[in-house]
């Protein structure tokens, strides 16, 4: 259970970090809108993001709207109720099913 726990918070704190990356500039963003990539430059210095990550989030960047990434989130939340009230196997298959759905 340990080594879950360490995957789910490493998960969480890399799509929170595209949360961070990808501020929206207006005050009520469409959910189903691109994510913005304006200011992306100043923001992996400001977070001190690493340049052999950068095409990593700018993949995942072009690739999500808020809407599938708080989708994710949510999901993640729940993998990680389930695993503090239940752990098994099912775990880990709803796991593999969010990788897919974040690499879609």
């Amino acid at each position: 259970m340990c080594n879950l726990s360490f995957l789910l918070r490493t998960l969480q704190r890399e799509l929170l970090t595209l949360l961070e990356l990808t501020k929206p500039q207006l005050r009520n963003p469409s959910l189903n809108t691109s994510l913005p990539t304006q200011t992306l430059k100043a923001d992996f210095d400001r977070l001190k993001i690493w340049q052999n990550r950068r095409h990593l989030y700018m993949a995942a960047i072009q690739r999500l709207t808020y809407q599938k990434l708080f989708e994710i989130l949510q999901e993640l939340a729940d993998i990680e109720r389930t695993t503090k009230q239940e752990y098994g196997q099912d775990v880990w298959v709803k796991l593999a099913d969010l990788s897919v759905k974040f690499c879609l």
